[in-house]
């Protein structure tokens, strides 16, 4: 944690963020410090990623797209076995890339073994997913 980041009083969200009288503690800080109101469908963004601080400095408005755009620029979204709905480790991964052979060793032999889709298969190898590995 940056040491001037400010952590909030209230409990853990499943999402990081803390949660006090069934308000994100971040968005009461924000309203609290600059009377704004929050626009229908915007949010309050840590500019420090840090989802538990209340520091107003580290507080700005935006939207989910302006959120999504911030973290892919810091590289901070997950990845492989880090993304919650992964089903297969990098190391299977690098199998399925090294095994596939058009014909021999097809995406859907490799679909059965691995318990996912065809169309999972195809992504991994044309790097749709998994680009990382």
């Amino acid at each position: 944690m940056r040491e001037d980041c400010i952590k909030g009083k209230g409990t853990v969200h499943k999402e990081g963020h803390l949660r006090r009288h069934n308000v994100f503690s971040h968005r009461r800080a924000y309203v609290e410090s600059f009377g704004n109101h929050i626009p229908e469908g915007w949010g309050v963004h840590h500019a420090c990623d840090n989802p538990v601080c209340v520091n107003p400095d580290h507080l700005i408005i935006g939207t989910q797209a302006d959120n999504v755009a911030d973290r892919q620029e810091r590289n901070r979204q997950a990845k492989g076995e880090d993304q919650g709905s992964a089903v297969l480790t990098e190391e299977q991964v690098r199998e399925i890339k090294t095994r596939y052979k058009p014909r021999v060793v097809t995406q859907k032999i490799l679909a059965e073994e691995y318990g996912v889709s065809r169309e999972a298969v195809a992504a991994i190898i044309s790097g749709r997913n998994w680009a990382h590995v």
